[in-house]
């Protein structure tokens, strides 16, 4: 009788252990996946700018409109665009994908690739297309249009992809 519940429990045991690996690897599995894209709010468009503004309420700047996509999606990274331009991995344009963050030279300076030089900042959406903060508040912009050729495609500095992993 004591070899029995022995038996029972050491199956018992067994078979959880396998289960919950099972669900274990599911789950980072999912992780993964949920962690490949970023989620963008599309109800940021509109918010008006305001230079140094941390408030979707009372206006946000380029790069706190940056930093709050990251962090509705559980991301923490740097507040400025001078900060955001050290993180992450330097990329080409022909490689961009969606949440990957596009650094301009401000208006009235000259395109040199220094992170004091760094103005603007805005994040790749998918379909040829960035959200950023402007002067006409949040909006979006196609990369390939006449002003992006003529305005934005001469000031970039770099394009940089965030590592989603490390949050």
């Amino acid at each position: 009788m004591k070899q029995k519940l022995i038996l029972i429990v050491l199956f018992i045991f067994l078979h959880l252990r396998t289960f919950n690996e099972k669900v274990y690897k599911h789950t980072i599995s999912n992780i993964k996946l949920i962690k490949t894209h970023l989620n963008i709010n599309f109800d940021y468009l509109g918010v008006k700018y305001v230079y140094g503004g941390t408030s979707t309420k009372t206006g946000l700047d380029c790069s706190a409109l940056i930093q709050q996509i990251y962090k509705d999606n559980k991301l923490n990274i740097p507040r400025t665009t001078k900060q955001q331009i050290l993180i992450g991995k330097e990329i080409q344009l022909k490689q961009i994908k969606q949440g990957d963050l596009l650094f301009f030279t401000g208006r009235s300076i000259p395109t040199h690739i220094n992170t004091n030089k760094v103005g603007h900042v805005a994040i790749y959406i998918g379909d040829n297309k960035i959200m950023h903060a402007t002067s006409k508040g949040v909006i979006i912009d196609s990369i390939g249009n006449k002003h992006w050729i003529y305005y934005y495609k001469k000031r970039l500095i770099t394009i940089k992809r965030i590592n989603l992993y490390n949050s």
